[in-house]
């Protein structure tokens, strides 16, 4: 799977992530993960959860995808196969504090490869909060991951 791009947007008090595929080849689907830095803590890092995802009606190119309903599979649903990729997007709701959040996209193919995209790091802040260097961020996201 080729990512072409990946973004967070503030939408009053959730976040709204988009991103675009290019070419897509055995994609099974992704997952989302969010980290916050805690001053006190660290980092604190979560899995979002499938049921609030919906997919981009604004797709300028390739194929748009159709909302996977099976509420037991752990995946956002993915095109699968596709030249043209696609556009997707998801609305975190779930933000239970002001600050910087930062996004990593995790796909996965059909025989379970994850791929874990650390150098495509999206953040957005809500209210008043603590930010850090993105740089920071990917680091933390290759030593969490194993990614290079």
């Amino acid at each position: 799977m080729k990512l072409d791009s990946f973004a967070a947007v503030t939408d009053r008090e959730d976040i709204r992530l988009i991103w675009s595929t290019g070419v897509e080849r055995n994609n099974a689907g992704f997952r989302l993960w969010r980290a916050i830095k805690d001053p006190k803590e660290g980092y604190a890092v979560a899995l979002l959860k499938k049921e609030r995802h919906f997919y981009q009606g604004g797709c300028t190119k390739g194929q748009l995808a159709t909302a996977n309903t099976d509420s037991s599979s752990p995946l956002i649903s993915a095109v699968g196969n596709s030249r043209e990729g696609a556009c997707y997007s998801f609305t975190d709701t779930s933000i239970t504090q002001d600050g910087t959040y930062y996004y990593v996209l995790e796909d996965v193919d059909t025989s379970g490869k994850r791929t874990f995209h650390c150098d495509a790091i999206a953040a957005a802040t809500i209210g008043k909060g603590l930010t850090i260097s993105l740089e920071a961020v990917k680091g933390y996201c290759r030593q969490v991951t194993g990614s290079n």
